[in-house]
């Protein structure tokens, strides 16, 4: 998806919250410290899938968006991470996945029963901690979103090669597993910020519309990106019957003969590889790879207006910056 202005750097566009983000690294590290010296070297290894942390540097820019950066804005950035560290574990082990952040996923390194146990172990320590802030509201925000995720989750799972879900059941489904943390993110930046009630909503719906998008870009990734760039299993929504977008524009668009040929392909017994490259080319030929792009850069462009409501700062800007990164992004 190339772009007239080419995006900067994750750190670059993250220097407005660079100290702040060395200081909930030093709390995620604390936690992972805390563990008995058994679990300790899981933990460790886990956390290392941290990856990009764009979640909790979007709690920090959105408080600084919205006027006022507080101590409980790094407890909460820890917090959301752990949440969708935990969330990652999870995944993993559904998707039967073998790589993640270039590193042996957790259930290939430990077994599945453990690995289960790790993210539940990393659930449980976000909320000993949320519980540390005077405040309810973020641990009723997360407590809440939580339960979402899990019922996104649930209903990607049951839609397994349900190829006649609509587009509309599809972003409900990304909207509760992904987009649902982005958002709450930034709410809370927003509300320990001490913003108004249509601030709190304004970034809100950013960081679900980001969420969204970032959802869409993954499901390209999948099909079209490079495992040791992306540095992950790649080719497991095929495999598992996942319902992403591409396939979703695929069976609503593509002639009766088109569909029925890849249903086959989907049914076949095969490698993930020749399934994904067979699969990719069908879909990029009915430009369906093409249509989820395109949705994602709209989608950015619509979180982009929801910052209007705020003066011009550097944060404002990173998180516009940081929209654009979204969709434009390679791993």
């Amino acid at each position: 998806m190339p772009t007239p202005n080419p995006v900067r750097e994750l750190p670059e566009i993250l220097r407005p919250v660079r100290a702040e983000m060395e200081q909930v690294g030093a709390i995620l590290r604390g936690e992972v410290e805390q563990e008995a010296e058994a679990l300790r070297g899981m933990l460790a290894y886990v956390a290392r899938f941290a990856g990009k942390r764009l979640r909790p540097a979007m709690v920090l820019l959105s408080g600084q968006t919205a006027g006022r950066m507080t101590g409980d804005h790094l407890t909460i950035a820890a917090v959301v991470e752990m949440i969708h560290t935990a969330t990652l574990v999870h995944d993993d082990i559904l998707d039967d996945a073998s790589a993640r952040r270039s590193l042996m996923t957790a259930n290939q390194k430990y077994g599945n029963e453990m690995a289960v146990l790790v993210g539940d172990q990393i659930f449980a320590r976000a909320f000993v901690l949320v519980n540390s802030i005077p405040s309810r509201l973020a641990s009723e925000v997360l407590t809440r979103v939580t339960t979402v995720v899990c019922t996104g989750e649930m209903l990607q799972v049951h839609h397994r090669f349900d190829f006649s879900i609509s587009e509309d059941l599809y972003l409900r489904i990304i909207r509760e597993k992904t987009a649902s943390l982005y958002a709450a993110a930034c709410e809370l930046g927003a509300a320990f910020a001490g913003a108004d009630r249509a601030g709190r909503e304004a970034l809100h719906r950013y960081g679900l519309d980001v969420g969204t998008a970032f959802q869409m870009v993954d499901d390209c990734l999948d099909l079209s990106g490079d495992e040791e760039v992306v540095g992950k299993t790649l080719g497991t929504d095929i495999t598992k019957g996942k319902m992403t977008l591409p396939l979703v524009h695929f069976f609503r668009t593509a002639p009766e003969a088109r569909r029925r040929a890849v249903l086959d392909l989907l049914e076949r017994e095969g490698g993930r590889e020749d399934k994904k490259r067979a699969v990719r080319a069908e879909l990029e030929e009915q430009g369906s790879i093409g249509y989820a792009e395109e949705r994602a850069v709209e989608t950015v462009e619509g979180a982009k207006h929801h910052l209007a409501r705020f003066p011009a700062s550097p944060a404002r800007d990173a998180l516009a910056e940081l929209a654009d990164y979204v969709v434009h992004r390679t791993m």
